[in-house]
């Protein structure tokens, strides 16, 4: 068994710019114990919004792994995510869940099911609540030591049509996507 506890300071604790602008720091830090079977972490990052006033972010992050059968591996995620900008404040719930289970040697099948919350508070009319959430199914195959194949079907759903259409516009409340792809490791 392992413990490891890191601490730091960032720019921005959105980290959507890497470049300094107004000497705001935010920190960050993680929380982790790794055992036999079984990890589990928390992660956060909290301070200023760069360039807002009165606005801060925080993302906090627990992530658990479970790996304690042979041939099966799953995780679970929850993810917060609090915003306090002026009279607009809100958070956003992230909750994932999956399961991969192995076949044989060279392949697997995975599911993977992800819900989205977002609950706005303050005055911002604009912003309201809204609920997305996904189903993924995902096979892959080790076609050489390097070179392994995936293909994955997904289903999204969406509350008040938010979804895009065929032509790229929200209105549709479900979603189906079929992706395939190589992966060659160096």
């Amino acid at each position: 068994d392992s413990i490891s506890i890191s601490f730091g300071v960032l720019n921005d604790p959105s980290l959507a710019t890497l470049t300094d602008g107004d000497n705001n720091k935010a920190i960050t830090g993680q929380v982790a114990w790794a055992g036999e079977d079984i990890s589990a972490s928390f992660q956060f990052n909290w301070g200023e919004l760069q360039g807002a006033d009165d606005s801060e972010q925080g993302t906090y992050d627990l992530l658990l792994n479970y790996g304690g059968m042979e041939d099966v591996s799953m995780w679970a995620n929850y993810t917060l995510v609090t915003v306090e900008q002026g009279l607009s404040e809100g958070k956003t719930h992230g909750i994932a869940v999956a399961a991969r289970m192995a076949l044989n040697d060279s392949c697997g099948v995975a599911v993977r099911g992800e819900a989205l919350l977002r609950k706005p508070h303050g005055n911002n009319a604009v912003d309201k609540n809204s609920e997305e959430y996904s189903l993924t199914l995902t096979g892959d195959s080790a076609l050489t030591d390097n070179l392994t194949a995936k293909v994955e079907l997904r289903l999204d759903f969406a509350a008040d049509d938010t979804l895009p259409d065929s032509d790229g516009n929200a209105g549709e409340d479900v979603a189906a996507m079929a992706l395939a792809q190589l992966v060659y490791e160096f």
